[in-house]
């Protein structure tokens, strides 16, 4: 029933279809029969499907149903090995950098503790290696290098020619010395 809201789509508020998404998420957890069913039922297709940030209408708030979408990802997909392959099969990786590379600050590091998740499976690195930006053109590595200088401008860091200047700041992001600045 629960994939049958999801499968929906804007059909059903974005709100029900996240919950129904966390339900799915804490069903699947720790539960292999649970995580075989939700993929016999085509609901990896529908997270893949969900992923796509540029498809979410605004009825709801798309930060929080992403996230509900990205820990049914982590407790129906991954950890089992079937499902992680389904994935990787219809181009879930693709999705995933996408995902990275155009979704807000908030949802950046749990989409790219997915991307790191799913590149354990040693299946997955051709499709890291095969990807490029539609909006940029850059490729997996260069997207993740921009996202790592874009964390290192937010907290100060400071390098000249590639060499680390102040090494106390990038270790210590959040202490008193560090927040005056």
């Amino acid at each position: 029933m629960l994939i049958d809201i999801i499968s929906q789509g804007s059909d059903v508020n974005l709100d029900i279809r996240e919950h129904a998404f966390n339900i799915l998420s804490n069903v699947c957890r720790d539960s292999r029969d649970n995580q075989k069913e939700f993929r016999r039922k085509n609901g990896i297709e529908l997270l893949r499907n969900n992923l796509a940030y540029s498809s979410i209408e605004q009825t709801g708030n798309a930060t929080t149903f992403l996230l509900s979408v990205l820990d049914c990802l982590s407790s129906s997909v991954f950890g089992n090995k079937r499902s992680e392959g389904h994935f990787l099969e219809i181009e879930g990786v693709y999705v995933l950098l996408d995902l990275a590379e155009t979704c807000e600050q908030s949802l950046k590091r749990v989409c790219l503790s997915a991307i790191c998740t799913i590149l354990e499976n040693a299946k997955s690195f051709q499709y890291f290696v095969e990807w490029n930006s539609q909006k940029t053109t850059f490729n997996a590595s260069q997207m993740l290098i921009k996202l790592y200088q874009d964390e290192d401008k937010r907290f100060g860091v400071k390098t000249e020619e590639g060499i680390l200047q102040n090494t106390e700041r990038p270790l210590n992001p959040n202490d008193s010395y560090n927040l005056r600045k």
